[in-house]
């Protein structure tokens, strides 16, 4: 059975038992009996006797004596007995004004007689309390006996909003829009707006994957989750009992005697997906973001109404909308980003020489290795084709010419990397002409042995040759 159904049912209940005669009369018909007793017995102790022979016979010819006997009932030596009891009933009521006025810290006493009042005859109460907005209601608590403590009374509930009451500090009922009678003690615990709530944060700290801090404005839209129901002219804004059965009692305590309500949570909610969320970005792609108001932009904003949405929902909350205002940065962190891409960028230039000289060195190795190999394969080379030919020389004598034309060789194909002493090719070929010139003494090489590699080999200054003799 809902909440609706359940007091539905109490108030009916309550309209039969009337019908009958109820607690309180039966109490105020023992009340009588009592009174009328003990004024009987005061009567009775006082003794009171009317002898006819004392009364002028007018007056006997119009009542009896036995009426007259009955009518020293209310002379005053028998009414002076109540004198006691009216003290006592008048110092009770007022010692019961003062405990309501201070139990329930009450604006003035006249509220504490009022709702002593309404206690003994709920039909006494005067008026309605007219409840506003939820933002009213904690001041007009200052106000009102009925909404500080409770019923019975009425209050009255604007279009829109809607009531969870509570008896004794337990749930009791949801009332909606419109006028409403409350029980004894029935107590307005919190009032809901049902309409669409926009709340804003102006001022959201964040920070990005560096640790830096960005600003930004967050604002969301929001409603009380809202059953499948068409709204009407009688229910514009359905509502749900269990939903704000469940919102009520879902409120947490924080620190400094606050309470988060479901309005602060989902305020809350989209400013906790925001921090995970711009977490996972640089501070460089959020600058992107603000140049082209793409890309990044509208992912955090996406992500974020989806991710609180889904948590909002599990609370009873619709969220309707989520608004991210751009992204801004503090002086110091503007600062802080510009040193960090300085050191960066610095660091990836040290890098990239770093690895250029690696790779250059590298490579210097590879070409000394070819340079070693292709020696020894000229070397070899040579003295396979003086063998074939029969050259009957020393080997030493190929070995020595054929390294010098390796060497000039090599000294031809980094020429253009490395720049060459001036006087290194002259005295290579220098050297080689001489060694030719010995070999001819002591024998003949080959035909192909014989040719310089340069066309120029003979333009070399009589200047080195004291060089060369050296």
């Amino acid at each position: 059975m809902s909440a609706s159904e359940t007091s539905q049912s109490q108030r009916s209940t309550s309209q039969r038992s009337r019908r009958l005669p109820s607690k309180r009369t039966l109490y105020l018909l023992f009340l009588v009996f009592l009174l009328v007793a003990y004024w009987i017995f005061v009567w009775q102790m006082e003794r009171i006797v009317v002898q006819p022979e004392d009364l002028p016979l007018s007056i006997l010819q119009i009542v009896p004596a036995w009426g007259l006997n009955f009518a020293t009932i209310f002379l005053p030596r028998v009414l002076r007995h109540f004198i006691p009891i009216l003290l006592g009933w008048l110092l009770a009521y007022e010692i019961a004004t003062n405990l309501v006025y201070h139990l329930y810290n009450l604006p003035d006493r006249e509220k504490a007689r009022g709702f002593l009042r309404r206690l003994r005859d709920p039909r006494l109460s005067r008026g309605a309390t007219v409840i506003a907005s939820p933002s009213d209601l904690e001041a007009k608590r200052l106000e009102s006996a009925r909404l500080r403590v409770g019923g019975p009374g009425r209050i009255v509930l604007p279009i829109g909003h809607a009531a969870v009451t509570e008896i004794n500090g337990r749930y009791y009922r949801v009332i909606g829009p419109g006028e409403h009678a409350l029980d004894r003690f029935e107590y307005v615990h919190t009032l809901y707006d049902l309409r669409p709530q926009d709340r804003t944060d102006p001022e959201v700290r964040l920070r990005s994957r560096e640790g830096l801090e960005i600003v930004t404005e967050v604002s969301v839209t929001f409603r009380v989750r809202a059953p499948d129901m068409v709204p009407s002219v009688q229910q514009p804004y359905p509502y749900d009992h269990d939903t704000l059965r469940e919102i009520t009692y879902s409120q947490t305590n924080l620190p400094g005697g606050k309470t988060s309500d479901w309005q602060t949570e989902a305020l809350g909610a989209v400013k906790g997906a925001l921090t995970a969320t711009i977490g996972s970005f640089s501070l460089n792609e959020l600058l992107q973001d603000e140049q082209t108001e793409i890309g990044a932009h509208l992912t955090i904003s996406r992500s974020v109404e989806r991710a609180a949405k889904i948590k909002l929902r599990e609370k009873g909350i619709d969220l309707m909308r989520v608004r991210i205002g751009g992204f801004h940065f503090p002086d110091d962190v503007t600062d802080l980003h510009i040193q960090y891409w300085r050191s960066y960028w610095d660091s990836q230039k040290r890098r990239t020489l770093a690895e250029g000289d690696a790779v250059a060195e590298e490579e210097m190795e590879l070409a000394r290795a070819d340079a070693g190999i292709e020696l020894f394969k000229a070397i070899a080379e040579g003295m396979a084709q003086a063998h074939q030919q029969g050259y009957q020389g020393t080997f030493a004598e190929i070995i020595a010419i054929r390294s010098i034309e390796a060497m000039e060789k090599m000294a031809l194909e980094s020429e253009g990397e490395v720049p060459l002493p001036a006087q290194l090719m002259p005295r290579l070929q220098l050297l080689q002409n001489q060694l030719q010139v010995a070999s001819d003494l002591g024998g003949s090489y080959p035909a192909h042995f014989t040719e310089m590699p340069y066309e120029d080999h003979d333009a070399i200054s009589d200047d080195d040759g004291p060089d060369s003799a050296d």
